[in-house]
């Protein structure tokens, strides 16, 4: 597979409203190779303040699960607030058609769904219109033929992470290598709050970790850890185990270590 990206024409600034650091972090490298720049602030509040600010941005990339103040809460206070709004777009692994007309309600003009890919987030920008001059012989970038997938399943998109993964992008790989190094402090940290039975503070951890899983295309565990915060929010008790716990572990280092025989540097 060939992977080519072709940065937009118009050069856009934009806020990036996130709280989970690893999914922030490959949205500005996404938005950078498309030549773009960005801002980021890790709740729907900062967003606010930030727009409160006068800062100009072209849109918004908006999670609805936030701390302190939600996506949908924080669009209907920048749009009752602000004379102007930058087009803000729901970006969030929440992809029922209620979390689509809940986001549409709060004045949301499109919906990126989680994990954000490329022609996703090209196409959802493409569609904004600003009033900015066309700047000429765009670039393409047209990587070397990804190697083949490990014929082992081991629970990963291997499409979207050679997408997400870039020809040998620096700044992705020190992404993903200190994504690597949070996970096994998570999982321990998951058991802790399902001993506690913190069920609300449990199933947050499950959706963030979900959404860094599937950020890089560790598609078990993020199914995993879905699960999880499903289970916490239809008021199951979930039990954690050490067992578990080992399994989780065990996942993750065969999906890593093939993931690492991938890259570049190996």
């Amino acid at each position: 597979m060939v992977n080519i990206v072709t940065p937009t024409t118009v050069r856009m600034h934009l806020l990036i409203a996130e709280d989970n650091p690893t999914n922030a972090a490959v949205l500005q490298r996404l938005l950078k190779r498309l030549e773009h720049t960005s801002d980021h602030v890790e709740n729907g509040f900062d967003a606010v303040v930030k727009m409160r600010g006068h800062h100009q941005y072209d849109a918004i990339l908006m999670d609805l699960q936030m701390p302190v103040m939600d996506g949908l809460e924080a669009t209907r206070t920048i749009i009752a607030e602000q004379s102007t709004t930058p087009p803000i777009i729901a970006c969030t692994a929440n992809t029922f058609d209620s979390d689509r007309r809940e986001a549409r309600d709060a004045g949301m003009c499109d919906f990126i769904c989680k994990p954000v890919k490329m022609d996703a987030l090209s196409e959802a920008l493409a569609n904004i219109p600003i009033a900015a001059s066309p700047e000429p012989d765009a670039a393409v970038e047209a990587a070397a033929p990804a190697p083949a997938a490990p014929p082992v399943d081991v629970g990963v998109d291997w499409e979207h992470f050679d997408l997400m993964m870039g020809d040998g992008d620096a700044d992705m790989l020190q992404i993903f290598e200190e994504f690597c190094v949070t996970v096994p402090s998570e999982f321990s940290t998951l058991c802790g709050l399902s001993l506690s039975q913190d069920w609300i503070s449990l199933g947050k951890l499950a959706h963030r970790m979900k959404g860094s899983f599937a950020t890089f295309g560790a598609t078990r565990l993020a199914n995993e850890m879905s699960q999880i915060e499903q289970a916490t929010k239809a008021g199951y008790t979930v039990n954690l185990t050490a067992d578990w716990q080992n399994e989780a572990q065990r996942h993750f280092n065969t999906a890593i270590a093939a993931m690492r025989s991938k890259l570049p540097y190996q």
